[in-house]
């Protein structure tokens, strides 16, 4: 039990940890404080989620370029796109990315349910798909 830096090879230094477990509530772990140490000096900790400072200390740096964030910190905030996802499909659909399905579930009251409970779990390989009824 030597913890997250233990478990990504103790003393090894990466130019970039890319943190997409983390959340900023009362749930989920924060793993910043223990990946760190992992980073060399000039390396980068990007994450998907942040506090609330992070989403808009990171939408500051987009709008004027001021970067108010600690060192080294990167809040990952996606541009949606039309053509990127047109783009993702038509590789799907030539068999060049595929996509990791963990679940297929019908779109019901209990498959949501346990939908959502295996995803809160972390312990889902993959996505979780709720179908539609084809009637």
């Amino acid at each position: 039990a030597g913890g997250v830096a233990a478990d990504a090879g103790g003393a090894a230094l990466y130019d970039v940890v890319y943190d997409t477990v983390s959340g900023d509530n009362l749930i989920d772990r924060r793993y910043e404080r223990e990946l760190r140490p992992l980073l060399q000096p000039r390396g980068r900790y990007v994450t998907l989620n942040g506090t609330g400072f992070d989403f808009v200390a990171g939408v500051l740096k987009r709008v004027t370029g001021w970067d108010v964030q600690r060192r080294n910190f990167e809040l990952f905030i996606g541009r949606q796109s039309g053509k990127d996802l047109a783009t993702l499909a038509g590789l799907v659909d030539q068999g060049k990315v595929r996509p990791v399905v963990a679940s297929v579930l019908p779109l019901d009251q209990e498959s949501v349910t346990k939908g959502f409970d295996l995803l809160k779990s972390r312990r889902a390989t993959g996505k979780i798909v709720f179908e539609l009824d084809k009637e």
